[in-house]
């Protein structure tokens, strides 16, 4: 499940671990959306090519592909345009949650099991095994293995209903997983730190 890492990962790594551990979190966050969008329209039933394209147009992928060619052709943004869409961020998950709420009212109490399932494997055993993968098989240092640990403790990230919405029928169960996992995180990001 995509992790909410950006709206919540990051500040979580910058709080407890400082600045300097980001450098764990940007190549993870950056290959993450490509590599996982690329795996859910593989498992689709679009052809060859189409599945390539839809990975490619996905505003996210899209995005991260953008950031990096300027990023690599050293192209800045006017400063103007930056400060609006930080602005624009600010508000983005408050008003994302909103929506996914009144999304939470057409759920059916039988269809919560496998939120929670997917919840506790989101918040307790995705993290385990990140940690056990990181600290005890990799032996990556101490700093990359809270960083990206934290990573794997982050909430559901809400691109994960977005992208059901426009594709299935199970955009409510998805909300209901970022939802809960959103609230949960609290005392999940905490014990892994």
């Amino acid at each position: 499940m995509y992790s909410n890492t950006v709206l919540v990962g990051l500040p979580v790594i910058g709080l407890f671990l400082g600045p300097s551990a980001w450098s764990y979190a940007f190549p993870v966050i950056a290959f993450h959306s490509l590599i996982i969008f690329f795996l859910y329209y593989l498992s689709g039933n679009l052809a060859g090519w189409r599945k390539v394209w839809r990975t490619l147009t996905n505003p996210i992928v899209l995005s991260l592909l953008s950031g990096l060619v300027f990023n690599l052709c050293h192209i800045s943004l006017p400063l103007i345009l930056t400060q609006s869409i930080s602005q624009l961020g600010h508000t983005a998950l408050p008003f994302a949650l909103f929506l996914l709420g009144s999304q939470l009212a057409s759920l059916r109490l039988t269809q919560m099991a496998p939120v929670g399932l997917a919840v506790m494997m989101k918040l307790l055993i995705l993290p385990s095994l990140v940690w056990l993968f990181s600290a005890l098989i990799f032996w990556l240092p101490q700093e990359a293995v809270a960083a990206i640990t934290l990573l794997a403790a982050s909430p559901v990230g809400v691109n994960l209903y977005t992208l059901l919405l426009g594709e299935n029928d199970n955009a409510a169960l998805g909300g209901a997983m970022v939802l809960s996992s959103s609230a949960l995180c609290v005392f999940s990001l905490f014990f892994w730190q």
